[in-house]
């Protein structure tokens, strides 16, 4: 949500902070919490915001400032211990604040650091500025600088070891970093692959905006190698490219290694984004085209807000942890495998061209998900730890959710499936619990294909099939089916169910079975007056 202020400079209150957090000993953390309480009563420019906070933290050490020769990744440089809430942080996190924000007081750029505050470094390809080239600006600048990018191509590959800010100054299509035919390059584990890199954040806890990032196709736009960067309104364009077989060859937007855990957002990319090692991006209102998100290792990942077009997809693997929330996905959908441990919630999934959701070897909580138009909406195989609840999933070629696999164990509870083959499956030895939902308008309301399974309090309305079983002795307690040409059926191998405390009504047929097999004894159970006879 764009927040609306005016922000202004108050001399009255900058001469009241300036004099708190120069003349009281406090930690970082709490000169930036009692900014935060001044600024309730007295709303200030970001620039003077940062300028107190620069001037506490040089009262005691400085920003820390480091130079050095750059290395290639993956292998990262030892840095300093950074104080707890530094300077840059709190001007990367103004910046992004400062987008949807209302200043008075502007200066350049959005990352502007503004009088009294770091320096700022103007790049210029023509000559104007005070650098030609962002690396060398980047060189020149300490921690807390801008490095102010004006609009115009650059071809080189930028390394960026400090807390500083590097921005365009306009839109990003105006502002082009190319990557080059001798940048740097990136070698992937066993030797075989080297791309060239044209953006490298090392260990830095910088910020950077509003540029293009340009370049061949077997390339890494953004190489992010520890630290905890704020990235913002990037367009990743690496050309296309086929093989001679027709295959695309898939560029990397960005690659995210040594436990770095940036925030990206507002940014679009039509390219590859891998995440390993360890590091946990938070990747927020983005716009990602027909490509994948690929969440690999342990490190805690949050996808939120972001739009998938084209088939895009996002997938978590080999003890990945995090979020994927509130997603938007036109033709692609989610994967979850191989030990990992996933919250899964509040996407939108349209016309996905295969599975909208599968679980496969993990755990996850998959909740208020809605899927229209699918082969299965959601795909359950050898699930370790997985609650399925309160799904919205409407026009599946198969199954609505489908449960199965040895050792699969499963709670699906306060789901709706409409209008699709088959609203809950279950199949392979899998158990599962089904309660508590709804299945209206599917050609078979709930299937059971497996032995362990408890089926209780669910609406089944509709149907041709209300719940066919096909092996085994589930429980069905408490459900209700209504208007289903069959409210049951059963076959074609014997089959023992408890069903007790069920309400029939309205259904064409109450139990269909296979020729010469005699129907399951229904008492205990509610059958409405105007029902057939079984």
């Amino acid at each position: 949500m764009t927040v609306d202020r005016s922000l202004r400079p108050d001399p009255a209150m900058e001469g009241r902070v300036e004099a708190w957090l120069t003349e009281t000993d406090l930690t970082p953390t709490e000169a930036e919490r009692g900014l935060d309480r001044f600024l309730d009563d007295f709303p200030v420019t970001p620039q003077a915001r940062r300028r107190f906070l620069g001037r506490w933290l040089d009262r005691d050490e400085g920003a820390g400032r480091r130079t050095g020769e750059h290395g290639h990744p993956p292998v990262a440089t030892n840095r300093r211990t950074r104080l707890m809430f530094s300077a840059t942080a709190l001007v990367a996190a103004l910046a992004i604040l400062a987008i949807g924000v209302s200043v008075v007081e502007t200066g350049p750029g959005p990352f502007d650091t503004g009088a009294g505050g770091g320096a700022t470094h103007v790049v210029a390809a023509d000559g104007s500025g005070d650098y030609d080239t962002i690396q060398a600006a980047v060189d020149a600048a300490e921690d807390g600088d801008t490095v102010l990018v004006q609009p115009g191509t650059y071809t080189e590959s930028v390394i960026v070891d400090k807390d500083i800010a590097v921005a365009g100054d306009g839109s990003p299509d105006e502002v082009t970093l190319r990557i080059g035919d001798d940048a740097p390059t990136f070698i992937f584990d066993g030797g075989d692959s080297e791309w060239p890199y044209g953006l490298s954040l090392m260990s830095a806890d910088a910020a950077v905006s509003d540029l293009t990032v340009s370049g061949p196709s077997q390339a890494i736009a953004v190489l992010i190698d520890g630290g905890s960067p704020i990235i913002a309104g990037l367009l990743i364009d690496l050309e296309p490219f086929e093989d001679e077989g027709g295959e695309r060859i898939i560029g990397m937007a960005f690659m995210v290694l040594g436990g770095a855990t940036p925030s990206i957002r507002d940014s679009s990319w039509d390219a590859y984004f891998d995440i390993g090692d360890g590091a946990g991006p938070t990747i927020e209102g983005n716009v990602i085209t027909a490509n994948v998100i690929s969440v690999n290792g342990p490190g805690t990942t949050t996808v939120r807000g972001n739009t998938f077009l084209d088939g895009a997809e996002t997938s978590a693997s080999d003890g990945a942890i995090g979020l994927i929330e509130d997603n938007e996905f036109s033709g692609g959908g989610i994967g979850i495998d191989t030990g990992s441990d996933m919250i899964v919630r509040g996407n939108d999934i349209r016309d996905a061209e295969e599975n909208a959701i599968s679980i496969e070897r993990a755990s996850a909580l998959i909740e208020d998900n809605t899927v229209v138009g699918a082969e299965v909406g959601i795909q359950v195989d050898y699930g370790i730890d997985v609650t399925v609840r309160g799904n919205a999933i409407e026009s599946t070629g198969g199954c609505g959710i489908t449960i199965g696999g040895p050792g699969t164990d499963v709670v699906a509870t306060g789901n709706v499936v409409r209008t699709s083959d088959t609203g809950i499956c279950t199949s392979t030895s899998a158990a599962a619990t089904i309660e508590d939902s709804d299945l209206i308008g599917n050609g078979t309301g709930i299937k059971l294909n497996s032995e362990d399974v408890h089926v209780s309090s669910n609406r089944i309305h509709e149907n041709d099939v209300g719940l066919r079983i096909l092996v085994g002795s589930p429980t069905i307690v408490g459900n209700t089916f209504t208007g289903n040409r069959a409210g049951l059926a059963f076959g074609p191998r014997p089959v023992t169910p408890t069903l007790t405390d069920n309400e029939f009504c309205e259904n064409e047929v109450l139990v269909e079975v296979p020729d010469g097999t005699e129907p399951p004894a229904l008492d205990g159970n509610e059958i409405c007056e105007d029902a057939p006879a079984a």
